[in-house]
């Protein structure tokens, strides 16, 4: 299969002892290949409204911040870029040119190395040293955690479907000791959440608090999860004894947490606390992150039914693929809802919450949210007319790590 920026799993073929009817496969191919096309579509608006981000940013170096703007901006050109070729390479294995799982994982590596300096400069303005600081810092911590990872993953499987002489070494030490970093990254970031747990927790006043503790205390719970995840990902990597079915049941209980810690943040964005002000964007993106989360718990359920040693059924593929719509869905509206913040005109110039490079971001997440919606919507309908007790006859679509941030 093809695997984009470390997450989603994309393949043209079938599973190698079924075969689809002609024209089902026909079906397959299409969808598959219009949502790359849609998804690159999006991509392709990140260059030029990077490049535009980097004009304003990199000409007034002297204003607070800029210098890390403008390094951020520089990163999100070279991100948008390696999307692109990702994308690209996508689109020509199923809309039936040759699959070339070489370039698609070269790409994607320098998408991630991209992202990782992008992010990086975004550390260096929101991570100050206010308590106010410490979530979101450790929000910033876990995506880089999660990029680290997939980014190590995919120089792995470049090496291996590249030429390498021992197939599954590279992959298996790149995975190894990407998860050992990931697992160390997610520890740093349950720190910065007790932290900012001390901050929230002890009083109700001004409203919203209690709210917030809950919501700390959910993504502490979830940032030691992750982190507990990854450790057991290392050891299978370093054992070279990876298996999926440890991953799924991980993510589906990370999801059970992310949803309380949305559902929190919910109830104070949408007036749930006396004197809170209603914030309708956030209020709806908030809900959407909700959604996602569930659907997130499903399809790792579902997944994980497959895959932790019983008999797999198209029925269970049918169920994951199902939830893994709504959840590219959920994901493509929570952006929407960000856009409404991110994307706004007649901005004054470095305002600290809205730039025209969180703008490009959003829409970049939008293309990858319809491109696993399409896709997963185009498998279900396959597996889904099987019978539930018939064996799948599809590689199922991976959910991008990043549904979980």
């Amino acid at each position: 299969s093809i695997a984009m920026f470390g997450t989603v799993q994309v393949s043209s073929k079938v599973l190698p002892e079924e075969q689809l009817l002609p024209e089902v496969q026909a079906h397959h191919d299409q969808a598959h290949c219009a949502a790359s096309v849609i998804g690159g579509a999006f991509w392709a608006a990140g260059p030029g409204m990077m490049i535009a981000a980097a004009v304003e940013d990199c000409s007034r170096l002297t204003v607070e911040d800029s210098r890390e703007r403008c390094a951020g901006d520089i990163f999100g050109i070279l991100s948008s870029l390696g999307g692109i070729a990702s994308f690209l390479s996508v689109s020509l294995a199923v809309c039936g040119g040759p699959e070339s799982v070489c370039s698609a994982t070269i790409s994607s590596a320098i998408t991630l190395v991209s992202a990782m300096g992008g992010l990086s400069s975004q550390m260096a303005i929101m991570c100050g040293p206010q308590p106010s600081d410490y979530w979101r810092c450790s929000q910033l911590v876990k995506g880089l955690a999660w990029i680290l990872d997939s980014f190590l993953l995919r120089i792995g499987t470049a090496v291996q479907s590249c030429g390498a002489e021992s197939p599954n070494q590279p992959i298996s030490t790149a995975g190894c000791f990407g998860a050992i970093v990931a697992s160390s990254s997610f520890l740093a970031a349950a720190g910065l959440e007790i932290a900012s747990l001390k901050v929230d927790c002890p009083s109700s006043d001004p409203p919203g608090l209690p709210a917030f503790c809950v919501r700390d205390v959910a993504g502490f719970l979830r940032s030691w999860s992750m982190g507990a995840s990854f450790a057991s990902d290392a050891a299978g990597f370093c054992s070279k004894n990876f298996s999926p079915c440890g991953q799924d049941i991980a993510r589906a209980i990370q999801s059970v947490f992310l949803v309380v810690e949305a559902a929190s943040g919910a109830f104070v964005a949408c007036g749930g606390m006396s004197q809170a002000q209603l914030v309708p964007s956030e209020c709806a993106r908030l809900n959407s992150k909700v959604v996602k989360g569930l659907s997130i718990v499903a399809a790792e359920a579902t997944s994980a039914a497959n895959r932790c040693g019983g008999v797999a059924t198209a029925g269970n593929a049918c169920g994951h693929g199902i939830a893994a719509t709504v959840a590219g869905l959920a994901q493509l509206s929570e952006m929407v809802n960000r856009a409404v913040l991110y994307c706004r005109p007649n901005l004054p110039p470095g305002s600290p919450e809205v730039s025209i490079y969180l703008c490009a971001d959003v829409i970049r997440v939008m293309g990858l949210a319809l491109y696993v919606a399409l896709a997963s919507a185009a498998d279900s309908s396959i597996e889904c007319a099987l019978g539930a007790a018939a064996p799948p006859k599809l590689p199922q679509v991976e959910l991008p790590i990043f549904f979980l941030s």
